[in-house]
């Protein structure tokens, strides 16, 4: 009798168990468990897949799991992750820890085949907004996201910024962009800046690890845009964040806080890539350790990379002007300065510089046939703009004219 009501009491435990652990799962009917098990029937994987279709969340992230895994079905990692990115619409945050896994395989993992086929899942997703929304398919709408082309139109901005939102979680570049710029700026009379859906949307995808996504909010906290300053913060995702932009910043911040041999670590790095910021940061290092030969090299493969460095050209002008690591030239060095001068953009403080240079060297006669007008002509010019050092060079000539 003892030994009959043990077992109706382990029988009782084992039942409380299963009651409570089903209660925990969102009270699931009893087909929906035995996990993975359940699965391998194709029975159930059928009525998942009809319950899925319906737009229950539950059944979109089993169906998932289960062409993730090829339980009940064929392996297919397409539908996989088509279904699992509906339950995450749907709420479901086992999904998005799914999701998360994928997309983290895009910004770590070292095998290519791997990362296109996840890019390529994405992008049929996001092929699904133009199916959605047929106004927004255009020849050019590898380029123009929906969102996109939905925020310019007529209808709801809620509804296209959720759009915009969505494609630029399944990576679309563009999407990306705008979704940036949006935040940034606003658009005009829809969204202001530092909109909070974005906000959470990116606060959400940080911990992914993909580069643009951690640059963005690296960029946020650095420049207060929307969130308090934090940059430590902005330097932890910044730190070996392959972006161009996001090592930029990264340098930026290196300098700000006294860290010079970091910073001039990165541009050096940068410059081994080709960036032309890179380039030319790490030739004003060297200039400034009178290292002047090395900096002139690399203020020359600025311009070989970006032409209209005006900052570069102003550096080669000096240096040929005085003779600083290259044989002294000062028709070479008015000709840099003439150069910026005169294709630089209005306003901007390269421009102003080279606007003053070249008025003091037209005066001065150096490198050029002496030439008052044109010499007072650019200084004016410099002036105008608000630079400092033709103002009061002007003021000074002014009096000497005075006193003769």
């Amino acid at each position: 009798m003892k030994k009959f009501n043990g077992i109706l009491m382990v029988q009782y435990l084992l039942c409380a168990f299963l009651g409570i652990f089903f209660l925990a799962e969102g009270a699931v009917p009893l087909f929906n468990y035995v996990s993975n098990q359940s699965l391998s029937s194709r029975k159930t994987f059928d009525v998942y897949r009809a319950s899925a279709q319906e737009g229950d969340s539950f059944s979109q992230y089993r169906l998932g799991k289960a062409y993730l895994e090829g339980i009940g079905t064929e392996e297919d990692f397409g539908k996989a992750v088509k279904w699992l990115f509906h339950a995450r619409q749907n709420g479901s945050y086992k999904a998005e820890l799914e999701l998360s896994k994928i997309r983290k395989k895009v910004a770590t993992s070292s095998d290519s085949n791997e990362v296109m086929e996840i890019i390529l899942a994405f992008q049929e997703i996001a092929n699904e907004f133009h199916k959605k929304y047929p106004e927004t398919k255009k020849p050019d709408a590898m380029q123009e996201t929906t969102g996109t082309i939905l925020l310019f139109g007529e209808g709801s901005e809620d509804e296209a910024l959720d759009v915009l939102i969505q494609e630029a979680y399944l990576l679309r570049a563009p999407a990306q962009i705008m979704l940036r710029i949006t935040y940034k700026y606003g658009l005009e009379d829809k969204l202001e800046p530092y909109d909070p859906r974005i906000l959470a949307h990116y606060q959400r995808v940080v911990g992914d690890g993909i580069p643009r996504d951690q640059f963005y909010v690296a960029e946020m906290h650095y420049y207060e845009l929307g969130v308090k300053r934090n940059v430590p913060y902005a330097r932890e995702l910044l730190e070996n964040n392959p972006l161009e932009d996001a090592q930029e910043l990264l340098f930026a911040i290196y300098y700000e806080q006294g860290e010079i041999e970091l910073a001039e670590e990165v541009t050096k790095q940068a410059a081994d890539n080709d960036y032309s910021w890179g380039a030319y940061n790490y030739g004003v290092f060297l200039k400034e350790k009178g290292s002047h030969k090395e900096a002139v090299e690399y203020f020359n493969k600025t311009l070989e990379i970006d032409p209209e460095y005006w900052e570069a050209m102003l550096n080669l002008g000096q240096a040929y002007i005085r003779g600083w690591g290259v044989e002294e030239n000062s028709m070479q060095g008015f000709s840099f300065y003439k150069a910026v001068a005169d294709g630089g953009s209005e306003g901007e403080e390269a421009t102003l510089i080279g606007q003053h240079m070249t008025g003091i060297l037209y005066l001065q006669g150096i490198g050029t046939q002496k030439d008052l007008d044109q010499g007072l002509a650019y200084l004016n010019k410099s002036a105008t703009g608000g630079y400092e050092k033709s103002k009061q060079f002007l003021l000074g000539y002014e009096r000497d004219e005075n006193q003769i």
